[in-house]
């Protein structure tokens, strides 16, 4: 099982869409009516290989629960920001999403278990934990924004 353009595609698919929701059956289904020979399994091996190689994170929803994970692929953040660069043919867009690719980097630099999704007092980007210890964080869409780039509370936000 092998078909080096359907995983060059799929690659650089997940390097323009760090940080989106991500579904295998929806890649496959673009990949097929762009006449590549491939299906859901196909897309799910080359998408878990990425994974394994450790070239992107698979990041799981933190409001989801039961049933409701099944419909979701979860989104992917890419190891390298310079490879993405690259898969991306080195445009210069999507600033907003190559910032947050970096915050979640760094999240799993310093130790935190990370989560995406929403939370009752609002919007977040990450929930990032470790022992004894939860916060939040939304990714600034300019380096300027410092409001955003600081970790908050789960706690705080949850209270709000």
């Amino acid at each position: 099982m092998s078909n080096r353009s359907v995983l060059e595609r799929i690659c650089a698919f997940l390097a323009d869409n760090i940080g989106n929701e991500t579904s295998s059956n929806k890649i496959a289904g673009t990949l097929k009516a762009d006449g590549e020979s491939t299906n859901r399994a196909t897309t799910d091996f080359y998408i878990s290989t990425l994974v394994e190689a450790y070239l992107f994170n698979r990041v799981q929803r933190y409001d989801i629960k039961g049933r409701e994970l099944l419909k979701t692929g979860g989104k992917y953040y890419i190891a390298d920001a310079g490879m993405r660069s690259y898969l991306d043919s080195y445009r210069n867009t999507n600033t907003g999403r190559v910032l947050e690719n970096l915050v979640y980097n760094q999240l799993v630099f310093d130790d935190y278990d990370v989560l995406v999704g929403h939370l009752r007092g609002g919007e977040v980007d990450f929930v990032a934990t470790k022992p004894r210890q939860k916060c939040t964080s939304r990714s600034p869409k300019t380096c300027r924004d410092e409001e955003t780039m600081r970790l908050r509370s789960l706690d705080a936000l949850n209270a709000s």
